[in-house]
Order: structure tokens, then C-alpha cells, then sequence
């Protein structure tokens, strides 16, 4: 197979920086989808916008799991594991609040 040649250094970086990205995202939707459906929604508040969701550690344990598993490519460890249950999608202000108010979103104690 025949290597592909870029115009200069700079090009090539930005080539493959884009293809890296374009497949972060699409392992990221799939993750989303196979924790929240065809259309992924936070399990608290309900909000859909995909770039305002997460996937959550149900019982916790998010940074332990990140030092077991060395760290980065979370979706692509969800996807080795066949998205193995104890996570769901929630919005970035459910989980943060959750984190700062002993493991209670906010939402729940009105």
C-alpha cells in the first residue's frame, strides 16, 4: 500500500488531528446512545443536547476507574467491555452536582 503524502508537515498534522476528532465523536455518540438510546437524553433533567451530556458512574468511583484503566480512551474501553452496565447519561450540571452534593443532583432535592 502506497503511504499518502501531504503537502508539508502542518498538513498532515491537521489531516489526521481531524480524523482523530471525527472518531472521538462518533465513539463518544455510540456510547451515548448504547447508555441513553437513539436519542440520548440526561436521566435527571432531560436535557438532549448532545454536547451538554456525560456518562455517569451510577455508584461512583469515576476516578478510580480512570487510574484502573490508565486513563484516557473511556469510550473505546466502553465498547472493548460491550458497554457493560453501571453507567447512564446525564447532562454535565446533573453529574457535577452530584460530585459537590454527596452524590445528590440538585434537581432531586426540591
Amino acid at each position: 500500500m502506497e503511504q499518502r503524502r501531504y503537502c508539508s508537515p502542518e498538513c498532515r498534522e491537521a489531516t489526521l488531528s481531524e480524523r482523530r476528532q471525527r472518531a472521538y465523536r462518533r465513539q463518544r455518540t455510540a456510547a451515548l446512545r448504547a447508555y441513553g438510546g437513539e436519542v440520548p437524553a440526561c436521566v435527571c433533567c432531560g436535557e438532549t443536547i448532545t454536547q451538554f451530556l456525560a456518562l455517569d458512574h451510577i455508584n461512583g468511583g469515576g476516578h478510580q476507574h480512570h487510574r484502573e484503566t490508565g486513563g484516557g480512551g473511556f469510550y473505546t474501553w466502553l465498547k472493548r467491555h460491550n458497554y457493560p452496565a453501571g453507567f447512564r447519561v446525564l447532562c454535565h450540571n446533573c453529574n457535577f452536582g452530584r460530585q459537590i452534593n454527596g452524590g445528590i443532583c440538585p434537581h432531586q432535592e426540591r
